[in-house]
């Protein structure tokens, strides 16, 4: 969450006014400095007894097992709502949480869905990025820059949580 919120304010900073990336990453700098929940968080994420835990029973191990779901079904996936996700833990026993939700997708659609849900992916940020060119109303301009930075941040977390299935 932390990451997509860094990268949601990159986004916005760098359209809005480069110059305060600057203020921004020593902000960043000293909370990540001085403040021990977020020092602690990032030292055990990088700690061999982090990768060791999460080998075992957290998202690294659900990433092995989902890669090789993936190897067995690459083209077509395994169905919509079988892997991973809320729909096939309410309904599969032995179903888990698929925190990286691309790979969720890749593994219930198949490459080939992952490419179409991709390509839909790129189309809206593209039709975002043509917006927020030509729009020059200075309220809807903003508007439209915090929906398309937050909308980033979004899909940059989906790379570590599956955040499309959660509403709130």
């Amino acid at each position: 969450a932390w990451l997509g919120m860094a990268v949601a304010a990159f986004v916005y900073f760098m359209y809005k006014d480069k110059r305060l990336l600057i203020p921004f990453a020593v902000a960043a700098l000293i909370a990540i400095i001085f403040v021990s929940s977020i020092s602690g968080r990032i030292t055990y994420m990088l700690s061999s007894e982090y990768v060791a835990s999460s080998l075992r029973g957290g998202r690294l191990g659900r990433l092995g097992i989902g890669l090789e779901v993936l190897k067995e079904n690459l083209w077509l996936g395994v169905g919509l709502g079988h892997f991973g996700g809320a729909v096939a833990m309410n309904n599969i026993p032995g179903s888990f949480y698929m925190d990286n939700y691309y790979l969720k997708t890749a593994i219930e659609m198949g490459i080939l869905g992952l490419a179409a849900f991709l390509a839909l992916i790129l189309c809206v940020l593209s039709q975002g990025f043509k917006t927020l060119k030509k729009l020059k109303d200075k309220p809807e301009k903003e508007l439209v820059l915090g929906a398309f930075a937050g909308m980033c941040g979004v899909l940059f977390h989906n790379l570590f949580e599956n955040i499309f299935e959660v509403p709130m």
